[in-house]
């Protein structure tokens, strides 16, 4: 039996430089940091995507 699994994935693109997030003092980026290090096994190869679509109007691309 195929296992199928569906992720989503949201990329921002940004346009002004910005700092490392480990390093951020906002609570939400905190948050993040604490889950990636919590949960997140770094030695496991990240998963691979297809993109599937794409929200980017035609004049941003």
């Amino acid at each position: 039996m195929a296992r199928f699994m569906l992720y989503l994935c949201w990329y921002s693109n940004q346009t002004a430089p910005s700092s490392p997030v480990e390093k951020s003092t906002d609570p939400i980026d905190r948050q993040h940091v604490a889950f990636l290090s919590e949960c997140i096994d770094s030695c496991q190869p990240s998963l691979k995507f297809k993109l599937e679509a794409t929200f980017i109007p035609p004049e941003v691309e």
